[in-house]
């Protein structure tokens, strides 16, 4: 039974994504991530792909392991643990600072300056490619996929375009996912949430804001030109007024209430 996982029987790519988006509409929530990995391997076998990770452009949402990611057999997924914080970072710096499609051929992986991809080419890889994901007119982060042996870049310029609009399906659902298992939590306490909402100055809005989209310390001072130790000050002050214990927490909490979605 385990060898028809990411099996599909259909003979276009249409009636693919059809089915997948009819089965994505009608799942629960709880169903969608374990739903999309199958479905990620379902594309994979259409379309040859060996390996694929959707990431958030986030190194705080990388660690914490929010990404999607699959692999064919006798191929593994690719961890953060094995590639190492700071490798991961350069890694994600290449894909978000390009808002273009990347096709890194055997050469560019071997020859490459980035840990990850000189570790893809010793594993065998020869082909590499990086999708950028956008919501809503912003950068979300991107899709990335290997291919392994002798089969060089094969996609066509049709089937890139067909991975990107699949993938940014695959994005909405799961992003969606998320934020209705947070809305629908059944411990959230919304009068209460409200008027703790109303404590908030414009400012610390902003940081509760760029907090929930992943942002470092680092990155939200840039962002509001402020310095990092400022940002640091607003995040444990927002603990103290919306009485909550954690990161984790803070994000949550701005999901809920629709700050920085």
């Amino acid at each position: 039974m385990g060898s028809d996982i990411g099996r599909t029987t259909e003979t276009s790519f249409e009636a693919l994504m059809i089915r997948q988006a009819k089965s994505l509409t009608s799942s629960h929530a709880d169903e969608c991530q374990s739903q999309l990995e199958q479905f990620m391997l379902e594309a994979m076998n259409w379309f040859e792909i060996d390996r694929m990770t959707m990431f958030p452009n986030s190194m705080l949402f990388f660690n914490q392991g929010k990404t999607l990611s699959v692999a064919r057999a006798p191929h593994k997924v690719l961890t953060v643990d094995q590639v190492g914080v700071e490798d991961c970072e350069r890694y994600l710096c290449l894909i978000g600072n390009s808002e273009e499609i990347q096709i890194f051929d055997k050469d560019k992986l071997a020859n490459s300056d980035v840990v990850v991809l000189r570790m893809l080419s010793a594993q065998g890889a020869c082909c590499h490619y990086t999708i950028p994901l956008v919501q809503f007119g912003q950068r979300w982060g991107g899709l990335s996929f290997t291919l392994f042996g002798s089969k060089g870049c094969g996609l066509t310029q049709s089937q890139i375009e067909q991975v990107t609009f699949i993938s940014h399906m695959w994005l909405s659902f799961w992003q969606h996912s998320k934020l209705h298992r947070s809305l629908h939590r059944p411990d959230m306490k919304t009068d209460k949430e409200n008027h703790r909402l109303l404590r908030l100055s414009h400012r610390q809005c902003d940081v509760l804001g760029l907090l929930a989209k992943g942002l470092s310390a680092k990155e939200i001072a840039n962002e509001l030109n402020l310095s990092p130790r400022t940002i640091e000050s607003h995040k444990y002050r927002l603990l103290d007024m919306l009485e909550l214990d954690s990161h984790a927490d803070l994000v949550q909490f701005a999901l809920r209430n629709g700050i920085g979605y």
